[in-house]
């Protein structure tokens, strides 16, 4: 049995709508997909958590980039590391149907503020050698 460690970093980036006023602060946990098994039949899921803390009345919309190794493309996200890439992706929804993203294509945003979820999902069977692989994804919150 082969095992990977992985995790995805989130960063942050404000963008600050000029005709509304108030402020924004957004931290981001890293989402670690723990150990994958890659003979598994079975995808490997994670949570990771984006809290996005605003001035009342602030109403955001949250997007996340494709991240740094999917050449722009959101399916799939890619993590790199030792042997290649993993696939992944990361989901608004605990179902892991709808794609975060910044809202084109096939991909949603999420509006709102406070804590919100970050639904990671890498498919089973993927033919990787071990290692620790990771991406970096770039959250954006627009008011």
């Amino acid at each position: 049995m082969r095992f990977l460690s992985l995790f995805v970093l989130l960063t942050a980036v404000l963008f600050a709508a000029h005709a509304q006023a108030g402020q924004c602060a957004v931290t981001a946990i890293p989402m670690s997909f723990g150990l994958y098994d890659s003979i598994s039949s079975f995808p490997t899921d994670a949570r990771g958590e984006i809290s996005v803390i605003c001035s009342p009345d602030v109403h955001t919309i949250v997007r996340l980039d494709p991240g740094r190794n999917s050449g722009g493309f959101f399916n799939p996200r890619k993590m790199s590391g030792t042997g290649g890439y993993l696939n992944y992706n990361l989901y608004i929804d605990a179902a892991r149907t709808q794609i975060w993203g910044d809202g084109t294509g096939i991909t949603s945003t999420k509006q709102g503020a406070n804590n919100l979820s970050v639904f990671g999902r890498i498919p089973p069977r993927q033919n990787v050698k071990a290692g620790v692989y990771n991406d970096f994804i770039t959250v954006t919150v627009e008011w």
